[in-house]
C-alpha cells in the first residue's frame, strides 16, 4: 500500500469524471432530483426500521419527485396508519401513497 500513490490515483479518478463530465456538457445538477428521491427512501425506510409500531421489515419504499409509495405486508390498519405519519413526516415527502 503507497498512500502517495493512491491519493494521485484518487485524484486522477477524479478529474478524469470531472473532464468526461465537462465534455458531455453535464452538470452535477443534473442529477439532483434522484439524489433527493433516492435521500428521501432512505429516510423513511430508516426511520420506519425505527418505530416499534410498524413492520419496518415488511414495507418496500419507493419515491418519486418526492411521493413515496409504501407497499408490504402489516399486520393491521394501525400499523398503515403510523407507517404513513413517519413517511410523512420526512423533509421532502409531498404525498404518501400506499399499495
Amino acid at each position: 500500500m503507497n498512500p502517495a500513490r493512491d491519493r494521485t490515483r484518487a485524484t486522477t479518478m477524479r478529474d478524469g469524471v470531472d473532464a468526461d463530465m465537462e465534455r458531455d456538457g453535464a452538470d452535477r445538477r443534473d442529477s439532483a432530483q434522484p439524489v433527493t428521491d433516492t435521500w428521501i427512501t432512505t429516510k423513511v425506510k430508516s426511520a420506519l426500521l425505527a418505530d416499534d409500531d410498524v413492520a419496518g421489515l415488511q414495507i418496500d419504499v419507493d419515491t418519486a419527485n418526492g411521493v413515496v409509495t409504501l407497499e408490504g405486508d402489516v399486520e393491521s390498519q394501525n400499523q398503515i396508519a403510523e407507517a404513513r405519519r413517519v413517511a410523512q413526516g420526512i423533509e421532502g415527502v409531498t404525498r404518501v401513497e400506499t399499495a
